[in-house]
C-alpha cells in the first residue's frame, strides 16, 4: 500500500469510474500513465469489474447487486465465500470456485412437492404476509425446525459450466 501499486490504486481507479463515469479499462491506463508501476491484484480487478457492472455504485437490485450483497454478507460473518468470477460469463454470475456442498433438506411454503434437485420442496400452507416483501413471494424454509432461510428474490440465476 505505501508504493500505491494495488490498494491504492484499486482505490483511485474506482473514484475516477464513479466521479469521471470511466470504464474499468479507461480508469487503470488513466492510472496507470500517472504511475506507472500501477498494478491492482487479481481480486481487486474483479471488484472494480463487478463495480463496474453494478453501475458504480453498491445500491441497487440488478443480479450483480444481489450476488455482491450476498458476498458481501459471506464476508462480513467471516465466512469464505470466493469473489465472483466475471471474467469468462458475459452475465457475470458465475463464481469463480464450486462452492462446497452442504447436505441440507430445504422446503419451499406452499410448494408444489416436486424435487427441485438441491432443493427438496415439500407440501404446506403459505404463511400470511408478515410484511410487504413477502407478498407474492416464496421464502424457503428448514424442513426440520422451519427457521426462514431465504426468499425466492434471494436466488441467483444459475448457468452451469461445462
Amino acid at each position: 500500500c505505501h508504493q500505491g501499486i494495488s490498494r491504492s490504486a484499486a482505490v483511485c481507479i474506482a473514484y475516477l469510474m464513479k466521479a469521471s463515469k470511466m470504464s474499468f479499462d479507461d480508469a487503470l491506463s488513466w492510472v496507470e500513465d500517472a504511475h506507472p508501476p500501477t498494478c491492482p491484484n487479481l481480486n481487486f480487478r474483479k471488484q472494480l469489474r463487478l463495480y463496474e457492472r453494478m453501475g458504480c455504485t453498491t445500491a441497487g437490485s440488478s443480479p450483480h447487486h444481489r450476488q455482491y450483497r450476498l458476498w458481501k454478507r459471506a464476508c462480513d460473518r467471516g465466512q469464505s465465500l470466493p469473489f465472483p468470477d466475471i471474467s469468462d460469463d458475459p452475465e457475470g454470475l458465475l463464481f469463480d470456485d464450486q462452492l462446497d456442498q452442504e447436505e441440507g433438506i430445504l422446503s419451499d411454503e406452499g410448494g408444489s412437492g416436486q424435487d427441485d434437485g438441491d432443493v427438496a420442496a415439500s407440501g404446506g400452507s403459505r404463511r400470511p404476509p408478515a410484511s410487504s416483501r413477502e407478498l407474492a413471494e416464496w421464502q424457503y424454509t428448514c424442513k426440520k425446525c422451519r427457521t426462514r432461510l431465504f426468499y425466492e428474490s434471494n436466488l441467483l440465476p444459475h448457468h452451469a459450466r461445462d
